[in-house]
């Protein structure tokens, strides 16, 4: 691949929230694994989207079948097996990127919280294994929510966030970077919910999250976030998205 050739990935997920994140962490593995790209070329080199490209990503609710009446999609068993969580929701949205996607994208990113069930990623599975569109399809899972993949690069930077840290280790009875998936994904005021954990360690600063997907070592990520499924998403990146930019298979370092 040339610097000069352009790739579009379409994204679906939840929320903008999710899109950021899930395209930033995307965005590093990519010039992690690939020794001509670095951030300004990505701006060349590939566009996030939606259904269309003037869209950033696609929703999950919007592929409902009610909002596609005139569009065939299949419905039923996968590989003979009853459908997982998810599998009918990523059947939909992968036929839609694929034959209503202005254009067609290059690759696609799924990107959901598991909100405690990780059946919702063998949906997932599912619905790729089944697909026989031949572009690279990407799983994220964030078990049980994306803020627990954030809560895996927090990186105490002063005093006072070393105590903000050992105060939750002590409140939750673990230390909620490298064991995220025991918090639970209800009820929202829980001290066990990651919204909350998250809460008590940056205290609402977005450019603090940021810093914890942005700044922390892949390497650091990777070991943390075996049980978030942060670990997957991030080997999934190496061995389905980055073949599409360098034309070879790469591995993690």
């Amino acid at each position: 691949m040339t610097a000069e050739t352009s790739f579009s990935i379409a994204v679906v997920c939840e929320a903008a929230a999710d899109q950021r994140t899930a395209c930033e962490l995307a965005d590093r593995v990519l010039c992690d694994a690939i020794d001509w790209l670095n951030e300004d070329l990505l701006l060349t080199t590939r566009s996030w989207r939606g259904l269309n490209q003037s869209t950033k990503f696609m929703r999950w609710a919007d592929t409902k079948s009610s909002n596609w009446p005139g569009v065939k999609i299949p419905h039923g068993h996968f590989d003979g097996k009853p459908a997982f969580p998810d599998a009918a929701a990523a059947r939909r949205a992968l036929r839609l990127l694929e034959w209503e996607g202005d254009p067609s994208p290059n690759a696609v990113i799924l990107i959901r919280d598991t909100d405690g069930d990780l059946e919702r990623l063998t949906g997932l599975e599912q619905a790729r294994d089944e697909s026989t569109w031949k572009v690279p399809i990407v799983i994220g899972v964030a078990h049980t929510k994306r803020e627990c993949w954030i809560l895996n690069g927090f990186e105490p930077r002063d005093t006072q966030e070393h105590k903000r840290l050992e105060e939750c280790k002590s409140a939750l009875g673990f230390d909620p970077r490298t064991d995220s998936q025991k918090l639970t994904a209800s009820p929202i005021d829980a001290k066990k919910n990651p919204k909350q954990a998250l809460q008590s360690l940056v205290e609402g600063d977005p450019d603090r999250e940021r810093q914890c997907w942005m700044n922390t070592s892949l390497g650091v990520l990777r070991s943390r976030g075996v049980g978030s499924k942060l670990a997957d998403y991030l080997k999934d990146l190496h061995s389905r998205l980055v073949p599409l930019f360098s034309g070879k298979t790469a591995h993690p370092k």
